[in-house]
């Protein structure tokens, strides 16, 4: 497995995005891990799944305003975008091909938009136990843009210990 790729996003006039960096391990899971060893991982370290999605063309970008989101692909390749909304110039957006067995932790406030899926494209996802319901925020409405104060998660939803944490990495 590969060292985590550590993202810092600036805010956007639209954006929050976040102090916390958004976090990458690709290809963490090995090739053909099941939707439910994937669930059940995050459900171990208090991150329980509650979505799974194969993707379209796209989807509008949002972010979640009220809890920070962990992320796998489970089949397929496809572009996510990460902290800009569809109102804004991708300029100055981070860009990443995301592929099978790829883990995002994405911290409350970051932007993310999925695009250009191939091979059936599909996401596991999940949020830190005792999250409010998530939100959908696109940045196209007044007074949005605001963050709620998002606390660092107790827990790293795939286990990691040590420097390659997201204890360690927030």
């Amino acid at each position: 497995m590969s060292p985590p790729e550590i993202h810092y996003i600036k805010p956007t006039p639209l954006i929050p995005n976040s102090s916390f960096p958004l976090l990458r391990y690709p290809a963490h899971f090995p090739p053909s891990t099941t939707l439910s060893s994937i669930q059940a991982v995050f459900a171990a370290n208090a991150w329980p799944s509650t979505w799974n999605h194969t993707y379209g063309p796209t989807q509008p970008s949002h972010y979640h305003s009220q809890g920070h989101e962990v992320m796998a692909v489970l089949v397929g390749t496809a572009t996510i975008r990460f902290g800009v909304s569809d109102d804004e110039s991708p300029e100055g957006a981070l860009e990443i091909t995301a592929g099978e067995g790829d883990v995002f932790v994405v911290p409350a406030g970051v932007a993310h938009k999925t695009f250009g899926p191939e091979g059936g494209f599909t996401m596991v996802g999940g949020y830190p136990e005792g999250s409010p319901p998530w939100d959908f925020c696109t940045g196209a409405v007044e007074g949005e843009r605001g963050v709620v104060e998002v606390e660092k998660p107790t827990t790293d939803p795939i286990g990691k210990v040590g420097k390659e944490s997201l204890l360690e990495l927030w």
